[in-house]
């Protein structure tokens, strides 16, 4: 996560465990323990919901952003959710999302170092997604040697569009871009 999503996500959990909304329901079972959360009585309250399985299925949720005609709708991209989900549950939200778009472009996250996120990159493709987004190796501050080889694998894994993410850890160059541009013609954006 980039320092900016660190601090938004930070924020939004300890407002609602302020709130009294969520609680601490114990870790997940995976590298760095994460925390995991429950909603409590005082969120279904605040959101006029009888039990939690009254919010919107993810399904929902995906076509009602896909009615209002976005440009595009990101499944498991960089707001922290990718780190959040195993590999299965990533491909799973990502088919979701694509299966309920309504033709509205998806583009599907890939993430952490090269080998997972070749494979992440992968399955984002079996999925149907039209682009990856690709996150920058995490929590590495990266050489423009390093990122042009972690792009230039991950894109030559898929035949779809690779959309390397610049950010604070892992800033391109013009100059590593246009050896991108020459060496993957996947690469369309950044």
């Amino acid at each position: 996560l980039a320092p900016f999503d660190l601090i938004l996500a930070n924020i939004t959990i300890r407002t609602l465990l302020e709130r009294r909304m969520i609680r601490v329901a114990g870790r997940k079972n995976v590298v760095g323990s994460p925390f995991l959360y429950r909603t409590t009585k005082e969120f279904l309250v605040h959101f006029g919901l009888n039990d939690i399985r009254d919010l919107p299925r993810l399904e929902e949720h995906v076509a009602l952003l896909a009615s209002h005609s976005p440009t595009a709708l990101v499944a498991a991209g960089g707001a922290g959710e990718i780190f959040s989900l195993s590999l299965a549950e990533h491909e799973l939200v990502v088919r979701i999302a694509v299966a309920n778009s309504g033709g509205v472009p998806v583009i599907g996250g890939a993430a952490y170092g090269t080998v997972i996120a070749r494979e992440m990159a992968q399955a984002v493709e079996r999925a149907g997604v039209d682009a990856v987004l690709l996150l920058p190796p995490y929590l590495v501050n990266s050489e423009q040697e390093g990122l042009f080889q972690h792009v230039k694998a991950v894109a030559a894994s898929v035949s779809i569009a690779v959309v390397p993410y610049s950010r604070d850890n892992a800033i391109f160059s013009s100059e590593t871009m246009l050896r991108l541009a020459e060496s993957c013609p996947n690469v369309i954006a950044l």
